[in-house]
């Protein structure tokens, strides 16, 4: 969805889907082409907030809470209060900036791959190997 005309073909085969289901919809009254970019603003407009505030989602389960819920919710709000995010993103900056560190990630994959080692450590617990891909260039949009 990074231009109009992709959009637009999308908008025509989402069209196709719901009719064959009986649900009246038509792409030209339900044109999303800005939708990407929305949904950047409300995922910036919401890691900001919660790194400015982390435990603000939050204080309303703590009122009345038991001893176990009080213990984990500030167990959470301290690792939302280290920048998970952030963190991340500076992995990724310090991972793609060097030529060395890109063939050693692609390396450390193959051998987890080769050695079997992503198994069982997988979201899917169908997939036992990890994809070789490239990690992409950090950005704000």
């Amino acid at each position: 969805m990074d231009n109009a005309s992709n959009n637009n073909m999308m908008m025509r085969e989402l069209e196709h889907l719901l009719c064959a289901r009986g649900v009246a919809f038509h792409h030209d009254g339900n044109r999303v082409w800005c939708f990407p970019h929305v949904i950047n603003l409300v995922v910036q407009a919401f890691l900001a907030a919660l790194k400015a505030n982390p435990s603000a989602p939050l204080s309303n389960i703590l009122e009345g809470a038991d001893p176990m819920t009080i213990a984990n919710v500030k167990k959470y709000v301290a690792t939302l209060e280290c920048d998970l995010v952030g963190t991340g993103r500076g992995v990724v900056t310090a991972c793609c900036a060097s030529g060395q560190r890109r063939r050693d990630l692609c390396k450390l994959i193959e051998d987890g791959n080769d050695s079997g080692y992503w198994k069982g450590k997988m979201i899917n617990p169908a997939h036992d190997s990890m994809p070789e891909v490239q990690l992409l260039r950090d950005c704000e949009t």
